[in-house]
């Protein structure tokens, strides 16, 4: 056997050895991240913001929650507190890097709308958040006062009173209560007034679904292909995988993580130039993604380039979150470095 074949067995079984292959020892795949940690204090959700048995979290997140916990923080306080204006450009941003809005991003841009005055654009944006998120105690709160500055007090009934269960604080129970009674006096003074008990009032949340969501149904149809992707992968149905991530780039042409994995499906079944082609696109997406510097460092350890695995490996490292992550890509670079005397 040649030096650099002797390299590359050595490699090979450092890391799966390590016990990172999720489609066998032909595919030392990335480090698998532990459970995504809590939402934020007071976004209203509730237990982990992902599940192990998501394999799309499993796979791609890698980090991710918690540069969405990280970067939620500032926003929050654009949005509460600060220039309301600048908060929604952050959501922008920060929404292009998630495959698709989620109930803390939604709450958020409810309130920010809510403080410049956009009240129809705030109680949309507090409904999607409950559609994904039903028990969102913010969102209940925010939709309920955003409705009752619309004047449609009989829509606002429901919010408050979910929200009036679902809040801890003994006084804020305390304000929720006073403020169902009233509004209750005055829903019914006016239906006896009319001599009717009037139409029955909208459901928002309801509105928004009947309206189709959109970017929500979207979102989870690139998730789904997805999901069917890595399943295929972990069979080593190549190809088939290779087809529902052709689906889902046609759903979302930038979703970084479909690159990846599509470099990864053409990397497992031997077409490395089409590997590269698509893991250099996900870089260009998602450039702060450590998955797709994986990737990148897996397709030049296929083709025996072993310094540039090792810068590859290094640059995901230096992106990467989770610190047991951080250390076994460390741990492949120290391998690979003592192998080929770099």
């Amino acid at each position: 056997m040649r030096g650099e074949d002797s390299v590359l067995a050595l490699a090979l079984a450092v890391l799966v050895a390590a016990g990172l292959g999720c489609g066998g020892a032909d595919d030392p795949a990335a480090p698998r991240p532990p459970p995504a940690p809590r939402s934020p204090p007071g976004s209203g959700s509730k237990g982990p913001a992902g599940s192990s048995a998501d394999p799309v979290l499993a796979e791609l997140a890698r980090g991710g929650a918690d540069r969405l916990a990280a970067r939620l923080p500032p926003i929050r306080r654009l949005a509460t507190s600060g220039d309301a204006r600048e908060a929604l450009a952050a959501l922008d941003a920060l929404e292009r890097d998630l495959p698709a809005p989620t109930s803390e991003t939604l709450g958020l841009r409810g309130r920010a709308h809510q403080r410049i005055g956009d009240l129809e654009l705030a109680a949309r944006a507090y409904a999607r958040a409950l559609f994904l998120a039903p028990d969102d105690l913010a969102a209940h709160g925010g939709l309920a006062e955003t409705l009752l500055r619309l004047g449609r007090e009989r829509e606002a009934l429901p919010h408050l009173e979910r929200y009036l269960a679902l809040t801890p604080d003994a006084d804020e129970r305390a304000k929720a209560r006073r403020a169902i009674e009233e509004l209750q006096a005055r829903v019914q003074t006016s239906a006896v007034g009319s001599g009717s008990p009037g139409p029955r009032a909208a459901d928002p949340v309801l509105d928004e679904l009947a309206r189709g969501a959109p970017e929500l149904a979207k979102g989870s149809a690139v998730h789904a292909q997805l999901v069917e992707a890595i399943a295929l992968l972990d069979a080593k149905r190549y190809d088939d995988a290779r087809g529902a991530l052709d689906r889902a780039i046609a759903l979302a042409p930038t979703d970084a993580r479909a690159y990846a994995l599509r470099g990864r499906a053409h990397r497992l079944a031997g077409r490395l130039d089409a590997a590269s082609v698509d893991a250099e696109r996900a870089i260009e997406l998602a450039p702060r993604d450590a998955f797709a510097f994986v990737e990148r460092g897996l397709i030049a350890l296929a083709r025996k380039a072993f310094p540039a695995a090792i810068a590859a490996f290094d640059a995901a490292g230096e992106r990467e979150d989770d610190p047991a992550a951080k250390a076994r890509l460390a741990g492949w670079c120290d391998q690979l470095r003592a192998a080929t005397g770099r």
